[in-house]
Order: C-alpha cells, then sequence, then structure tokens
C-alpha cells in the first residue's frame, strides 16, 4: 500500500523523529475504497477471530469468535451463552477502532444480536437454520431481467447491474449456476461504451432466470444444503445400456424404464463424425433427469414446501461428475444440466450423485437391458408388485429439445393445487410417504436395490398406470 501512486492520501513522514504514520481510516472515501478497504476488514476479521472470550475478559469460554466480513460488512455468528453476546461485540468494536482509527465507529450501522437478520442481502434465521431471498431482490432482478430482455441489448454498465441482481440466486441455488455462466462471458467481452446485442444464448438463459425468479423456491433454504452433511430423503439407482435406461426408487417400489427408439439407437451404433455424441455418459445422465422430472412433482408435493435431498447412485463416473458440477463439455449433457437444474429450482430439491460399482448395481443393469435374456427374466422376477412410473411424452428426450419447447404457458396443470402449507426442516417436514432415508438400510459398507423378493413372473411390458400431470409448482418464492 505504502508503494501505492495514491500513497500520499494516507502516509506521512516526519523527518525529525524519524515517524511514519499511516491513516487507516483513508480506505473511506476514495475511488479505490471497495478493493482496499477489504484489506482491512479482513485485518479486522483476523483480529477478532484469534481472540476468544477468555482472552479478552475473565471468562472461561476459550472457543474462538466467528466473525466473517464482505468488503465493508462485519457479521458475528455466536451462540448465546453466558456474555459471549456482548463480549463478541465489543472486541469487534475494539478491533476496528485498532485498525482504523478513532473515527471508525458509526454507531447506525451496529444492528442488535437477533436470530432472525438481514445480512449481506440476504434474510438468516439461525433458528429454522434457513436462508431466504427477501422479496424486493427478488423483485429487483425480476425486472431487471424483463428490461433486457424486452430492451434485446445491453451496455456493460446494465450487465453488472443484472449479474450484481442475480448473483444471490446464483449462491442459493446452485441450479442457477449453468444459466448465470453465458451472461458473465458476454459481459466480459461487451465494450466499455455503447450497447451489443444480446447473444442467442444469452437470450435463453434470461428466459431460464424469468422461470426460476416466478417459479423457484427461493425462501427458507437449509443452511445444510451448502454442504455435504444432509441426508438424502430418495435414493435412486440408475443404469443404461445400448438398448435402453432405467431409474429404480427401491423405498416406493417404483421404477422407470425405456427403450431406445430408432434415432436412438442410430446415435449409438453410428456415432456421427460431426455433432454431439448420444454416449454411454450421456445415457446414464439422461436417467438423472429423467428420474427428476417424473417423480418431481409427486416428490413436491409430498414434502410440504420444504427441500427434499435426492441422491442419485450411478456406475458411471462421468454422469456423477456432471450432476454434481452441473458442468459438461457435452452438448447433450449441457442441455441435461439445464434441466435437472430447473426441475431443482421448481420442485425445491437438491439433486446429487454418487458412484456405485456396477457389480452392486445389477438390478439396475437388468432393467436397462430386459428386452433380452438373461435380463429378462431376472428383470421380470425382481419387478413383481412393482410399479412403473410413465415418463410424461414432453420429457421422453430431455436431452435434445428441453430449452427449445419447454414452456410454463403450455405446461399441464392440476385444477385443484393450492401453496402447500409450511413445513418444518428434517424429517418431520416430510411426508411419511417418503423414507426419510429413501431406501431400506443394509449392512454399513453395502449397497443395494431392495429387500428380497419372491421370484415370481412378472410383466415385462410394465403395467403403466395413469400419467401423472405435471404442474406448474406453486411454493412460497420468499418472504
Amino acid at each position: 500500500m505504502t508503494a501505492a501512486a495514491q500513497v500520499f492520501r494516507m502516509a506521512a513522514y516526519i523527518e525529525e523523529l524519524g515517524i511514519l504514520i499511516i491513516d487507516l481510516a483513508a480506505p473511506f472515501g476514495w475511488s479505490g475504497s471497495p478493493p482496499y478497504y477489504s484489506l482491512f476488514g479482513r485485518a479486522i476479521t483476523w483480529r477478532v477471530g484469534t481472540n476468544s472470550p477468555a482472552s479478552v475478559s475473565n471468562s472461561n469460554d476459550s472457543e474462538r469468535f466467528f466473525p466473517y466480513e464482505w468488503v465493508d460488512d462485519h457479521i458475528l455468528v455466536e451462540p448465546d451463552v453466558g456474555d459471549r453476546l456482548q463480549v463478541a461485540e465489543a472486541t469487534l468494536r475494539h478491533a476496528m477502532l485498532a485498525v482504523l482509527g478513532p473515527r471508525s465507529i458509526n454507531e447506525a450501522k451496529f444492528s442488535s444480536w437477533s436470530s432472525d437478520l438481514t445480512a449481506l442481502g440476504l434474510r438468516w434465521n439461525t433458528v429454522d437454520r434457513s436462508v431466504s431471498i427477501p422479496a424486493d431482490k427478488i423483485e429487483k432482478a425480476h425486472s431487471r431481467v424483463r428490461a433486457m430482455l424486452e430492451k434485446g441489448a445491453a451496455s456493460k454498465s446494465e450487465f453488472y447491474k443484472l449479474l450484481g441482481s442475480l448473483r444471490h440466486v446464483a449462491t442459493c441455488l446452485r441450479t442457477a449456476k449453468p444459466f448465470y455462466q453465458r451472461l458473465q462471458c458476454q459481459c466480459t467481452s461487451a465494450p466499455r461504451f455503447g450497447k451489443v446485442k444480446l447473444s442467442e444464448g444469452s437470450v435463453a438463459d434470461l428466459l431460464w432466470f424469468e422461470q426460476i425468479l416466478n417459479h423457484g423456491c427461493l425462501a427458507e433454504l437449509p443452511l445444510d444444503m451448502f454442504g455435504d452433511t444432509f441426508s438424502p430423503h430418495v435414493e435412486l439407482y440408475m443404469n443404461a445400456s445400448n438398448i435402453g435406461a432405467a431409474v429404480l426408487d427401491p423405498a416406493s417400489d417404483e421404477f422407470i424404464q425405456v427403450k431406445f427408439d430408432n434415432d436412438e439407437l442410430r446415435m449409438i451404433n453410428i456415432p456421427q463424425a460431426t455433432g454431439p455424441e448420444f454416449s454411454i455418459n450421456v445415457r446414464e445422465h439422461l436417467c438423472i433427469a429423467l428420474a427428476v422430472w417424473t417423480w418431481g412433482p409427486k416428490w413436491s408435493r409430498q414434502s410440504k414446501g420444504r427441500m427434499l435431498y435426492i441422491k442419485c447412485w450411478s456406475d458411471n463416473t462421468s454422469a456423477v461428475v456432471w450432476c454434481n458440477k452441473l458442468r459438461s463439455g457435452n452438448v447433450f449433457s449441457q442441455e441435461l444440466n439445464r434441466c435437472i437444474g430447473l426441475a431443482e429450482a421448481y420442485f425445491n430439491l437438491r439433486v446429487s450423485a454418487a458412484h456405485i460399482p456396477g457389480s452392486i448395481n445389477s438390478m439396475a443393469d437388468a432393467a436397462s437391458r430386459a428386452w433380452t435374456e438373461p435380463y429378462h427374466s431376472r428383470w421380470t422376477n425382481f419387478s413383481s408388485c412393482w410399479k412403473q412410473a410413465q415418463v410424461p411424452v414432453t420429457c421422453r428426450k430431455l436431452y435434445t429439445g428441453f430449452s427449445s419447447n419447454f414452456s410454463p404457458a403450455r405446461w399441464p396443470r392440476h385444477q385443484h393445487q393450492n401453496t402447500a402449507e409450511h413445513g418444518r426442516s428434517g424429517a418431520h417436514g416430510v411426508s411419511g410417504l417418503i423414507s426419510h432415508d429413501g431406501c431400506p438400510r443394509a449392512l454399513d459398507n453395502t449397497h443395494t436395490n431392495s429387500p428380497y423378493l419372491p421370484c415370481t413372473a412378472g410383466n415385462l411390458a410394465g403395467t403403466t398406470h395413469e400419467v401423472e400431470i405435471l404442474p406448474v409448482p406453486c411454493s412460497q418464492k420468499s418472504v
């Protein structure tokens, strides 16, 4: 900092005394404030985080404080134990005085301790352990998306404002990230002055964001979704072959089974020299998309408005990575990631994938090859008393036409559907129709498809039931 071009604004030297003076309050109010103040903000956070009630008072509590900063916002997250809250606040004030000087305290900027607080542009509830996007943030983001779509062009400044509004959505919903990237790329390449016409990809992404803002679940999102500590409510086992694809839900005794048509078989048997490849990785990835769009409406109704965690077991490592990162170089898989992402926002789901050895995933393998022996007999016996879920026609080829064909205005609706009542997080927020674990428990370190079923004859054709109409979700958006 002292070697910067702006050093004269914040430093002085008294030659007679050999003293160098640095005014640490200088970051406020000059052109480089945001980037430079972050350095001072980190210094304040470090100073608070290295202390505990025991180090600054007579308390026996030696657990260090938990501070967080974002540029000039300082957040303290502490348990209400003894006088810990008061000591933490005093420590923050002392740290600000030590780093920024006596003029750094602005009482109007300090808020009182609360379990329900708006900070960093989001609303936090430490009792429910949830985070929500405020309604005014959603409205502002929606108005900017709609305005940019109507204009068809934007300046770099307008891109920055839009991306700033959408960053909360992309932070709280990982599903929004695939729709954020092309907008960010066009913003980066936009000229400094003037306007640039929106690319086809940017227009598509803005339309996706509009749907997420209109229908996505943006309130009371559980904080454990940001880590890997949650337990799945539903566990699915899936596999694809050169003949078909299948997804098993053992807890509900349901399965999805599709046989590839002639066009798909042609893409499998005669790979194109140009264009996307309908590889086994894509076919395995397709299983995840089929599952969330076939069973998503049912899960959404049963969850009573709370987020459900869906875990997909696959023996294909590429499909697992593509699903977890929502990123792929294959055009078909990019489209699948988009439809998985929108399903997560629509039905309030959190989908993750994990690898399972192919030798263990034998029943899903048999279901994907059930049109030939010996898989025919194996799957027929196994699927006795199971129910086949029919994939909606509009969702059959999600990998190729979802972006261009999907339109909520044409999506069938239930005649009597109302906003689901508020539930509670955890096991109590899920209907008894969904197992808390989603799959019967087995021995440790053992994955299985289902409990033992007696070998009885079944119907390979897959007796199907009435097609379930997919509704436009009607759930709380924000608070």
